[in-house]
């Protein structure tokens, strides 16, 4: 039972580490490594006058030194023990900006830590010891685990102090539980006792979640009420791809323009995907969205304008909404907007906005950004968005804009120079979409005919459809932009 506890902890942890944080990980072979890294980093630190106080690690290192003898004897030399000791080293030497908190946590773990010295030799076949070491071998673990995750994500600096604050109730309780634990040890408890540890173990923990839990519904809730954010964005794109059949719009990720936008790094940021009413740009936005949410490898924003679209203060409805999708994306982004916007009292106004939001990008590595129908809203509006969001995609590295439109004046001459995907000039890949759409209909209705029309009749009306079809697109791509060009 114990030794599963070491084994069950250790995978939770190294299921946040990628295969060369573990290879660090398990070559840390003792606690003179990680005291050896934080007399280094004491130098790097000293060299630009930010010394810390790493005399608060003692007490912890030394406590964990200490376990060395119990633990190797409960892993049956299963390698358990560099994961007590290395992530210490892995935070300290990676997150500097994260120094204090975390000092001062391992310090008061290190204080709360039996004295293991004088067990190492006395109980090496007694369950209830092993069982109360286990308990505190995955405390331990599960401690570093929440600490690390917490320095792992991108803009992790600005989101620390907040997500730190939330995860003081699980500290708090993991605290407490290596605390008791520890002191069940030090009287060398009886069996009963440990049955009862077990039990206030799991309280404490589960007590600590829902504190956790009720303080994050209440800081999303205040989020939300300060963003005032609808779900009818949500609500279009599950319409749109509903209307959209299986194996129709999929050239547009395969168009040249699109793979060079969906590249990081190439090509220009923003992209102007265009085409006649009627034409599917809000299909193919829809397709294009639902590509980038079902990949791990893109993170996609999307805002769909149309007649439900207020006619003034655009702009910032899409802010609005852009935050909070972020919250969606990382829901650990909320306690930062908590703090940062709801509690500082602040109004969420364009001007603040175009500010703020470039700081939740700041959380992604990389990030896509689809805008559709701004030619549905009124044209005063079209200059302020375009450039607003331009800003964005053109002076953040890690975002890419794509606005769908049609080809008119207040908003092309807001996208001049920028790349173009023309729908009207796409007719193959379009008329290959007609065509499956056309006999995906021909062939319901033949079965509600029960199949007594013959094959030919259809084939014949196929293709009459889309010949039609052909002579439609041609003459709309032919057809006047505006009256000026009429």
């Amino acid at each position: 039972m114990a030794l599963l506890q070491l084994q069950r902890a250790c995978e939770r942890f190294r299921s946040h580490l990628s295969d060369e944080e573990t290879r660090r990980v398990e070559n840390v072979k003792s606690v003179e490594d990680v005291r050896e890294a934080i007399t280094q980093m004491e130098r790097y630190l000293a060299s630009r006058q930010k010394l810390r106080n790493f005399e608060r690690l003692v007490p912890f290192l030394d406590a964990a030194d200490r376990l060395t003898k119990p633990i190797d004897v409960l892993s049956n030399g299963v390698p358990f023990l560099p994961y007590i000791w290395a992530p210490l080293k892995l935070i300290l030497q990676d997150h500097t900006h994260a120094l204090d908190l975390i000092l001062s946590a391992y310090s008061q773990i290190g204080a709360s830590l039996p004295r293991f010295a004088r067990y190492g030799n006395a109980f090496p076949d007694s369950h209830d010891f092993q069982q109360l070491l286990g308990h505190i071998y995955e405390d331990i673990i599960d401690f570093h685990c929440h600490a690390y995750r917490l320095v792992q994500k991108p803009g992790w600096a600005m989101l620390f102090s907040t997500c730190w604050g939330r995860f003081q109730h699980r500290y708090d309780s993991l605290l407490g539980s290596i605390a008791k634990t520890s002191e069940l040890i030090d009287r060398e408890a009886a069996s009963y006792e440990i049955v009862q540890a077990r039990e206030w173990r799991q309280k404490l923990m589960e007590d600590a979640q829902d504190r956790e839990k009720k303080e994050e519904i209440h800081q999303r809730e205040a989020v939300n009420k300060w963003l005032q954010v609808s779900d009818r964005n949500e609500e279009k794109l599950e319409r749109l791809h509903n209307r959209c059949l299986d194996g129709t719009s999929q050239w547009v990720t395969g168009s040249p323009q699109v793979r060079s936008w969906l590249q990081k790094g190439r090509g220009k940021p923003v992209l102007w995907l265009h085409g006649k009413p009627g034409s599917g740009k809000s299909i193919l936005c829809s397709q294009l969205i639902y590509f980038l949410k079902s990949s791990p490898n893109w993170n996609c924003l999307f805002f769909f304008c149309d007649f439900h679209t207020s006619g003034y203060g655009v702009t910032v409805q899409v802010l609005r909404s852009i935050c909070a999708q972020i919250l969606d994306l990382v829901p650990e982004t909320a306690s930062f907007v908590y703090k940062e916007c709801v509690v500082s009292g602040k109004t969420p106004s364009t001007s603040f906005l175009k500010e703020f939001v470039p700081k939740l990008f700041g959380f992604f590595e990389d990030l896509r950004l689809i805008i559709d129908g701004i030619d549905e809203i009124g044209s005063s509006e079209h200059g302020e968005l375009i450039k607003t969001l331009a800003k964005l995609a053109e002076t953040q590295g890690n975002l890419r804009l794509l606005i769908s439109s049609q080809d008119i004046p207040s908003i092309a001459r807001n996208l001049k120079g920028r790349p173009t995907l023309i729908v009207g000039k796409q007719s193959a890949s379009v008329c290959k979409d007609i065509g499956l759409i056309v006999s995906s209909r021909l062939e319901a209705i033949n079965e509600g005919l029960d199949g007594r029309v013959p094959e030919s009749v259809f084939t014949e009306i196929r293709e009459t459809i889309l010949k039609r079809a052909e002579e439609l697109i041609s003459s709309a791509e032919a057809f006047p932009k505006d009256l000026e060009e009429a």
